[in-house]
């Protein structure tokens, strides 16, 4: 697109008219579309939507609406994304029919060179302060942008039927899915506890990767950004989705865990969060990281047999690849599962 495309959109839908310099696409985003623009005067993040993804985006703008707000009324440490509101909903539907945000640019570093163990310690820091920030907001006020987010069953159901409508899956392929869905019964585990009672439902971020963590260029955590998947949730999921994205470390034999950075992360993690964590929900962090990576599997499988239209993929059957390595990793998992636990009491002992 040309950059006056872009800047349309910045002047018809965000109320900006300084004249743009530049537009970066930015990668790193498996979900939206997005872009840095560059003013003479400042930074933006725009992004296109993904309404595939995210069917409800204006109740999805109301819930970082409040979010936000929530953040920046309490004692957060860090700062806080800032989206542009120039609409009642922050949204603008461009002539050709996509659908647009901006935010403003938070100024960060590259992290190359600093060592995983004192990235994770600080992710784990920032997420823990975040959740403990949107402690006292009710779960009632915030929409859920995608229903049955962590339904680990569901998921497998909706694997199950992804496959019945495919039909002609490779017997090899075949084969992996069957022994993935052998792990459904630990994967359902914090799900069940969870309907039972027994694990307190939070306002937590969903989406807990490294990326989604700014940083200075001595390695402190300055933001965590974002928005989209924070809904009422677990915190075992959360500690799950961290561990499984930014703790592993490829090897010539595939997927392996960093249990260096493992700890590194829980030690922060369990330090934000000791004046809201409850007993139940530490026991159970371990299985929050078997449990979502099941999920991400599932729903790589699921996503690669219905046409990859979720995902974001560089090319085609990457979903197939990224699903398959997804299992080598649960598989790891659950190997060093005991190695996890001890590593989690300890911290909580400090």
């Amino acid at each position: 697109m040309k950059l006056s495309y872009y800047q349309n959109i910045f002047r018809d839908g965000f109320g900006i008219n300084e004249p743009l310099k530049s537009i970066e696409p930015l990668s790193g985003g498996r979900i939206h579309e997005t872009f840095l623009l560059e003013t003479a005067e400042r930074r933006y993040i725009l992004q296109r939507m993904n309404r595939q993804a995210f069917s409800r985006p204006t109740a999805l703008m109301e819930n970082i609406r409040l979010i936000t707000e929530a953040l920046q009324k309490s004692t957060y440490p860090l700062q806080v994304p800032k989206y542009l509101f120039y609409s009642s909903d922050g949204l603008f539907e461009a002539p050709d029919g996509s659908l647009f945000r901006a935010m403003e640019y938070i100024p960060h570093a590259d992290t190359e060179g600093i060592p995983l163990e004192k990235l994770s310690n600080e992710a784990g820091w920032a997420y823990g302060h975040f959740l403990c920030a949107l402690s006292e907001v009710s779960a009632e006020k915030i929409n859920e942008p995608i229903r049955g987010f962590h339904d680990t069953r569901g998921r497998v159901a909706m694997l199950r039927e992804s496959m019945r409508a495919h039909g002609d899956i490779a017997p090899s392929d075949m084969d992996r899915i069957e022994a993935l869905l052998r792990y459904e019964g630990k994967a359902a585990l914090v799900q069940e506890l969870s309907e039972k009672g027994g694990l307190p439902l939070r306002i937590t971020h969903n989406d807990t990767k490294l990326s989604n963590v700014l940083f200075t260029s001595e390695g402190k955590a300055i933001a965590v950004v974002d928005m989209d998947t924070v809904m009422p949730g677990l915190m075992a999921y959360d500690y799950g989705d961290a561990i499984r994205s930014m703790v592993k470390t490829e090897t010539a034999f595939g997927l392996q865990l960093n249990l260096q950075a493992l700890q590194a992360f829980t030690e922060g993690y369990l330090s934000a969060t000791k004046e809201v964590r409850t007993a139940q929900e530490t026991s159970h962090l371990a299985d929050g990281i078997l449990s979502v990576t099941f999920e991400l599997s599932v729903r790589y499988w699921t996503d690669y047999l219905s046409g990859e239209r979720y995902f974001q993929t560089d090319y085609k059957g990457q979903c197939r690849d990224r699903a398959i390595r997804y299992t080598e990793l649960l598989e790891e998992i659950d190997r060093n599962m005991d190695k996890i636990r001890n590593i989690i009491r300890a911290c909580d002992a400090c």
